[in-house]
């Protein structure tokens, strides 16, 4: 893992896409919100051309594309046939640079295979599918850029690596709105996640998904995140 405190600087998460790009590889941005999504693409779209690499932005029949859930029944297919093209188990063009932006919709069902991931922090389970679309399959070395050879997850946070902003009002994705939705509401699974990546740099995936899951989860874990934070983590 990388941790980048970058959750709400879409400019300096398109200036590490688009320099991870710059070196031929292929790239995965899941973002939690597609507010999120569409201003990382943005930004990715107005730096591509000053980097050299105008073209580099995912699309669906030449259109710049966002793969999010707000789409037709029938664009939806297309959008995901021209995904798994891109940057599918049989890529298109092994070392064509790339950069695809989404959100959950990237995390499940789709044989995806990203060079390099960035990711929002999300529950420690959903981080897992998002990590196995990040060298789901094994390459030659020459298919792969020589700097992203080893998998990488960057996992953005807030600054400060603090969730408590988050208590109040939820951001990113992150937290229960005020009306008791939201999208990941136990703000204690968040912690418990951000301590594990925090923690130790690197893990093998899948062999220790099980360990992973359960100390993100296990009702005594949260329990003692709640007693060490104090009053609002209890209330929450």
């Amino acid at each position: 893992w990388q941790v980048s405190e970058n959750i709400d600087r879409p400019e300096l998460i398109a200036e590490a896409a688009i320099d991870a790009a710059k070196h031929g590889a292929k790239v995965l941005v899941i973002r939690n919100t597609v507010p999120a999504a569409l201003a990382t693409f943005r930004a990715i779209e107005a730096f591509a051309s000053e980097a050299g690499i105008p073209d580099v932005l995912f699309n669906v029949n030449g259109v710049p594309t966002v793969h999010h859930s707000r789409y037709s029944r029938e664009d939806r297919p297309l959008m995901d046939q021209a995904v798994e093209r891109l940057i599918g188990k049989r890529r298109s063009d092994t070392l064509q640079p790339c950069i695809v932006v989404g959100t959950q919709t990237l995390e499940q069902s789709l044989d995806i295979d990203a060079d390099l991931l960035i990711t929002d922090l999300c529950p420690m389970d959903v981080l897992l599918q998002r990590v196995g679309r990040l060298h789901r399959h094994n390459r030659p070395e020459s298919e792969r850029p020589e700097p992203y050879r080893t998998p990488c997850a960057v996992v953005l946070m807030p600054a400060g690596q603090s969730l408590e902003p988050c208590l109040q009002q939820a951001r990113h994705g992150l937290g229960r709105f005020h009306n008791g939705g939201g999208i990941y509401t136990d703000l204690r699974i968040l912690e418990a996640t951000r301590r594990l990546i925090t923690q130790q740099p690197s893990h093998l995936i899948p062999e220790m998904n099980r360990e992973l899951v359960e100390r993100a989860t296990h009702p005594d874990v949260l329990h003692a995140i709640e007693e060490e934070l104090g009053m609002g983590w209890q209330e929450h």
